[in-house]
């Protein structure tokens, strides 16, 4: 096997640089595409259209494994597998089922799949210390005080979700069931938006500011129909977003974000065990 000379290796890196711009430019594309269809699936409530989505999405997964950008990858096979999921189903009664059983999919697929490269390294812990918890504390403070106050003050209409989410049982089951949901609606939105998505944008737009405005934004968009709903809901969950995103970024993991989540999912869920 021969050594490379000084001026292969001169040679190879002018050639690198000069496809880098073009390949930056195309993987930023895949990544707000993908994205694009993370911020618009609540929107459609259509199984055609879930159906080509996940199409597009499996499309564009493929280019990626070619070009060999693997936080695409991931990107592109959750969105793919969460798009077809619902086209399955053909409705968002059964949420969070449907991503559950994309998440937990598409794990296996990118441990075991070579091509993927494993985990990607967003995938941790992180740290715990002081200023973490302040930050936690803080962002639970103010969330759950907008919530309060959005829920007094405009006092939407929850009769759907109380019928869906809440059977006639004991307050102390009831109570447990909301804490459960909590947590497992936390950590699939966590996954979904502050790892996959906001993991493929850094690595694509650099670990700035920019990654963590637009999934907030994502974030946001999908709350249309959530809780909270409507346009305050929207700006509401767009600002949690951003929280949320900064939280991950200063922890450097995924565990900070989850907590905070599932304690503002619990006052969420206290808000609405207080109308029944």
């Amino acid at each position: 096997m021969r050594r490379s000379a000084p001026n292969d290796e001169s040679d190879e890196s002018c050639a690198e640089s000069r496809v880098q711009p073009d390949s930056k430019g195309r993987n930023t594309s895949v990544s707000l595409t993908l994205l694009l269809f993370f911020a618009v699936f609540p929107l459609l409530q259509s199984r055609l259209l879930w159906a080509v989505l996940a199409s597009v999405a499996l499309g564009l997964t493929c280019a990626s494994v070619r070009w060999r950008a693997q936080a695409n990858m991931h990107l592109g096979a959750l969105t793919c597998l969460l798009l077809g999921t619902l086209s399955l189903f053909g409705s968002m009664k059964f949420w969070p089922l449907a991503p559950i059983l994309a998440g937990a999919t598409y794990l296996v697929i990118a441990k075991r799949a070579a091509v993927f490269g494993g985990l990607p390294p967003w995938f941790g812990r992180g740290r715990l210390d002081r200023s973490i918890w302040l930050l936690i504390g803080a962002s639970v403070l103010i969330s759950s005080t907008a919530l309060v106050l959005w829920f007094v003050l405009l006092e939407p209409d929850y009769s759907d979700m109380l019928r869906t989410l809440f059977p006639k049982l004991p307050a102390a089951l009831l109570f447990a069931g909301v804490v459960v949901f909590a947590m497992m609606n936390a950590a699939l939105e966590e996954f979904m938006y502050r790892g996959v998505a906001m993991g493929a944008l850094d690595a694509t737009l650099g670990a700035g500011t920019v990654p963590v405005l637009l999934q907030a934004a994502v974030f946001g968009i999908v709350h249309i129909g959530g809780f909270p709903r409507g346009a305050v809901g929207v700006a509401l969950a767009t600002i949690y977003g951003l929280m949320m995103g900064v939280l991950r970024r200063r922890s450097a993991g995924m565990l900070a974000p989850w907590i905070a989540h599932v304690c503002t999912d619990v006052s969420i869920g206290l808000l609405l065990l207080s109308r029944l």
